[in-house]
């Protein structure tokens, strides 16, 4: 499962659009400037100007965050979710979040959907994560309309429905995300909700192996040594194997292996086989059949 995004507004951006030094913001701040509060609560964070000092981060996102700001709101929702500059106080960065949220901003609405979606304050509530993964989509952000697809895909929450999930990774896959667009290869690998179109699912595939996502990367080898969507190329099929099986793959290990021993793809090497056969015997997870294979 995804993780909470810890993510700060960026400080160049801040300091640059306010215009001024530490001095002159920490002067602003103390006269009761939200946005030179928020700023200040940024440089001691980053040790922008001044040394890093996360309780003084807190202190000012907590002052800007009272008078409503936005962005200290939701930063110091990270700041009890992480235990920065605060004891960790779950239900506080719920708080935070959601106040930030209510306001539009969409990282804390995303936040807030995936602390309702997993068990992340000991309790799940798919209704809300739901509709706060729907608010955060609205900014197309690639990471809740992924959750949408499989939230929709395997019926988690919501009722099962493929044709959405198909929606939702297509516009989270155009969008940039490595796991959308290998899902979305796999329905049209799959003719789930669309019809079959290997050329497709070859297009999805690498666009996700090139992020680095491994099980996409593995799949590409197959696809390449396969021919699926694509001519028969063991060189190529070599380069993803190995990509894939540098990154724990298991599957990837095996293959690349095999590649070694028959010289397919690349020149026969025993010694760079029993490696690779070793490594993917150690693998424990090649016991476990990954899912959404080509």
């Amino acid at each position: 499962m995804k993780k909470i995004l810890f993510l700060l507004v960026a400080l160049c951006l801040v300091i640059k659009a306010f215009g001024q030094d530490f001095s002159e913001i920490n002067k602003k701040a103390k006269e009761g400037n939200s946005r030179a509060q928020f700023i200040l609560g940024v440089m001691y964070y980053k040790g922008k100007e001044t040394l890093i000092n996360k309780k003084q981060a807190f202190y000012w996102y907590q002052k800007s965050a009272d008078q409503g700001n936005t962005d200290a709101q939701y930063n110091l929702g990270l700041m009890y979710s992480k235990g920065e500059g605060i004891k960790t106080d779950k239900k506080q960065a719920l708080h935070w979040y959601k106040k930030s949220a209510e306001q539009g901003v969409a990282f804390a609405q995303y936040n807030l959907g995936l602390i309702y979606f997993t068990n992340e304050n000991g309790f799940t509530d798919k209704k809300n994560a739901m509709y706060w993964f729907l608010k955060c989509a609205e900014h197309e952000d690639e990471k809740a309309e992924y959750l949408l697809g499989i939230m929709s895909y395997i019926g988690d929450g919501v009722p099962m429905d493929k044709k959405k999930a198909f929606k939702w990774f297509q516009k989270s896959a155009e969008h940039g995300d490595a796991n959308a667009q290998f899902n979305l290869g796999f329905m049209y690998s799959n003719g789930i909700s669309t019809p079959i179109n290997k050329k497709q699912a070859f297009s999805w595939c690498k666009k996700s192996a090139e992020q680095g996502f491994e099980i996409a990367q593995s799949n590409l080898g197959n696809m390449y040594y396969n021919g699926l969507g694509v001519e028969i190329g063991k060189k190529q099929a070599f380069h993803w194997y190995q990509k894939s099986a540098e990154q724990g793959n298991a599957q990837a290990q095996f293959n690349l292996a095999n590649m070694y021993s028959n010289g397919e793809g690349t020149v026969p090497d025993k010694e760079q086989a029993s490696i690779w056969y070793k490594r993917a015997n150690e693998n424990r997870e090649w016991d476990e059949v990954q899912l959404w294979k080509y």
